[in-house]
């Protein structure tokens, strides 16, 4: 058996890291019975080792899982892997190609138009180019993150029912969560994150809302604070825009004609001047 110091010394990973595997259920070390410390076998070492070799190849905390239950195959992982791995080759291989393109030393010098233009012709003919709408869609998840909801089996009418909702929640949802504070508005944790919870009333019953304490340090990997901003404008935006067209719809009925595609006309100027603002005020010159 080994101490997690020497765990570290032979797989040259720090002791966050082997104990973030352990929250993920990657590994399982013993306990010493005497003082509590983690106590490695040498399956668990192996075990360490094999997670370091896939993930140096880019697999996933998720594949990597399903290989150890067993779920799926080496080479069915390796197979996927290489795939994704091929994809973000000729993905560089595109951009780099590009960038000797482009001789113009000063902003104003470069016609914009003209290489997005070359560029949606690469694209037809096969090449690949960097995926910006997935900015948008980690924008969208980190919002998940940030603030979520959910409707619990009990009305949370006590600290120790709230507690239990919670963990129930966190036990469906896979998620690593360890109560900090309980009570009324009780405090937690999901993998470090920590996270304050209140219940409402709704018609149907009680949901609970999960905020995150410290929203202004959280951002989503390789994003720009600027950047981030102006994604979550336009996602606000638009779901304000949903909101307000829905609680519109039912007044239409009371319309006719052209006085109804007036209305709609004027919630869809007032959505799409919105957006420009923000574009204006946020998007305008962001670098990453």
């Amino acid at each position: 058996m080994a101490t997690i110091k020497e765990v570290e010394k032979l797989t040259e990973l720090d002791r966050q890291n082997i104990r973030y595997y352990e929250k993920e259920g990657l590994i399982n070390p013993k306990r010493n019975k005497m003082n509590a410390y983690r106590n490695y076998s040498e399956e668990d070492i192996v075990r360490i080792k094999q997670i370091i070799l896939f993930r140096k190849l880019g697999v996933s905390i998720e594949e990597i899982r399903s290989l150890f239950e067993g779920k799926r195959k080496i080479s069915e992982i390796l197979d996927n892997q290489k795939t994704k791995l091929r994809f973000e080759v000729k993905e560089l291989e595109a951009a780099l190609k590009f960038c000797d393109r482009i001789q113009e030393e000063n902003l104003s010098d470069i016609n914009v138009d003209y290489y997005l233009d070359e560029i949606k012709k690469a694209e037809s003919s096969g090449s690949v180019f960097e995926r910006i709408l997935d900015d948008y869609k980690k924008v969208r998840n980190s919002e998940q993150v940030r603030q979520f909801t959910f409707m619990p089996d009990n009305m949370c009418t006590t600290p120790v029912e709230f507690t239990e909702s919670l963990c129930k929640y966190g036990d469906e949802e896979g998620l690593n969560l360890v109560i900090t504070k309980e009570g009324m508005t009780p405090h937690f944790t999901i993998d470090g994150i920590e996270y304050k919870a209140y219940r409402y009333g709704v018609r149907h019953g009680m949901m609970v809302c999960c905020e995150m304490m410290h929203k202004e340090d959280y951002m989503p990997d390789h994003m720009s604070e600027k950047k981030y901003t102006y994604y979550r404008r336009i996602r606000k935006t638009l779901i304000a825009g949903i909101v307000c067209t829905l609680m519109c719809l039912p007044t239409f009925a009371f319309w006719e004609g052209k006085n109804k595609l007036i209305v709609f006309g004027l919630i869809f100027l007032g959505e799409l001047s919105s957006l420009i603002y923000s574009y204006f005020a946020y998007g305008r010159n962001f670098k990453d």
